[in-house]
């Protein structure tokens, strides 16, 4: 096995990825499309999400140790303190997803027949969440993608 991945680093990569990650989802939606006779609870399906997310990152995280030993997972874990760029990037990073939720939002309400925008008023509990959501999200990605 170690030699395998030694020899094909990246295949060996994204075939643990798909395999983390999809082992997770094709439960959720097998159980959304009700292959199963009773329903996970929401909190289970949300727990789902976030964990096939995470299958990047365990798989980088893997495939790392066995190519490179225990200092290649570190090496790999340790590229999340770098962060070169300017100010501008941070900004960017920051502003952009939001200010393209506004430009959807205003397209949306010129199209002919569209309804009024659903709107939930934000609580404290629900912006940290979100941003605890996000956290996972960016990190499964990043450190595996």
């Amino acid at each position: 096995m170690r030699n395998l991945v030694r020899r094909f680093p990246s295949l060996s990569f994204f075939v643990l990825a798909f395999v983390v990650s999809w082992a997770v989802w094709v439960p959720l939606a097998a159980d959304h499309f009700g292959v199963f006779r009773s329903r996970l609870p929401a909190a289970i399906v949300m727990l789902g999400r976030q964990l096939g997310t995470l299958g990047p990152a365990i798989a980088a995280t893997i495939i790392a140790r066995i190519a490179d030993g225990r200092g290649g997972a570190k090496a790999l874990w340790g590229l999340l303190g770098r962060w070169r760029v300017r100010w501008t990037w941070y900004a960017a990073a920051v502003l952009v997803f939001p200010a393209l939720l506004i430009l959807a939002a205003l397209v949306y309400t010129l199209l002919p027949g569209a309804g009024p925008l659903p709107t939930v008023t934000p609580t404290i509990a629900s912006l940290v969440v979100t941003a605890v959501i996000l956290a996972i999200s960016v990190v499964g990605e990043e450190v595996g993608w």
